[in-house]
C-alpha cells in the first residue's frame, strides 16, 4: 500500500483531491483571530517573518488565509515522498514551497536540512513569511526542534507563534493527532509574539529560547482548542 501511494500519478491524484478540499474549506470556514494584532505591521511591511505552528494543524492553518494577506510566503515541505503531494496541493493553493527539514537543520544536511535553512534565510531576508512546522516532519508532537530557533537568529526575522483548532474536525491516529477541519466548521487562531533572537545567542541561552517559545506555542495551542470546542471565552 505504501509503495502505491508514493506512485506518481497516484500523489497527484492525491494533490488533487487535497487541494478540492482546501478550496472548499477557503470557502466555508469561519474564523476567530486572536493576537494576531502585532503581526499586522509585520504583515505590511517589507521584513520578512517567521510563521510557526504544530504539524498536526498544518491542513488547519493552510485553510486560514487571513493572517498573512497578500504578503509573499512560502511553506517547508519534508523531502521525503509523502511530501510530495502535500508540496503540489500546496503550491496549486498558492504557497510555494521549499523542501526539507528544519530537525537538526544545522547537522542534517543529508535530509535537506542545511540547504532549506538557506534557501529559507535568503527568502525571509527578501520580505517572505515563512510557515514552518517545527516538530515536523517526524516528531515527536508539539517539540520545537532548535532548527527553527536558528533560522530566526541567523535571518533576522521575528516569530509569530501560532495555535490552529477547528470545530468539527476529524481527528486522525497519526503521531502528530492530526486534525481535518469539516467543511462550515469553525476555525480559531491564536497568535504569540513576535519574537526573535539575538544574534549573540549562544548555547544554553539559544536553549531557553526554544524552551520557551515551545512552551507558548502549546499554550497557543490549547487557547485555540478551548476557543473551537467551547465558542468563547
Amino acid at each position: 500500500m505504501k509503495r502505491l501511494l508514493r506512485h506518481g500519478a497516484v500523489q497527484t491524484l492525491l494533490a488533487v483531491v487535497v487541494t478540492a478540499y482546501l478550496r472548499l474549506l477557503f470557502l466555508t470556514m469561519r474564523w476567530r483571530l486572536e493576537g494576531i494584532d502585532k503581526a499586522t505591521p509585520l504583515v505590511r511591511g517589507p521584513e520578512g517573518m517567521v510563521v510557526l505552528f504544530w504539524h498536526g494543524r498544518i491542513v488547519t492553518a493552510m485553510a486560514c488565509r487571513r493572517l498573512l494577506g497578500v504578503k509573499p510566503r512560502f511553506a517547508l515541505v519534508s523531502l521525503s515522498r509523502d511530501g510530495a503531494f502535500i508540496a503540489k496541493a500546496a503550491e496549486w493553493v498558492g504557497v510555494p514551497t521549499i523542501r526539507g527539514s528544519m530537525a537538526n537543520a544545522a547537522k542534517a544536511a543529508s535530509k535537506g536540512g542545511a540547504e532549506a535553512l538557506r534557501a529559507m534565510v535568503r527568502a525571509l531576508r527578501g520580505g517572505a513569511a515563512a510557515i514552518v512546522t517545527p516538530d515536523g516532519p517526524r516528531g515527536p508532537n508539539q517539540r520545537m526542534s532548535e532548527g527553527v530557533v536558528r533560522l530566526a537568529q541567523l535571518s533576522g526575522a521575528p516569530v509569530m507563534l501560532c495555535g490552529f483548532a477547528a470545530a468539527p474536525a476529524f481527528a486522525a491516529g497519526s503521531w502528530d493527532q492530526a486534525r481535518f477541519p469539516l467543511p462550515f466548521s469553525r476555525g480559531v487562531l491564536v497568535a504569540d509574539g513576535p519574537w526573535r533572537v539575538g544574534e549573540a545567542t549562544e548555547g544554553d541561552a539559544l536553549e531557553a529560547v526554544r524552551v520557551d517559545w515551545e512552551a507558548r506555542m502549546r499554550a497557543a495551542q490549547s487557547r485555540a482548542d478551548a476557543l473551537a470546542v467551547g465558542g468563547g471565552d
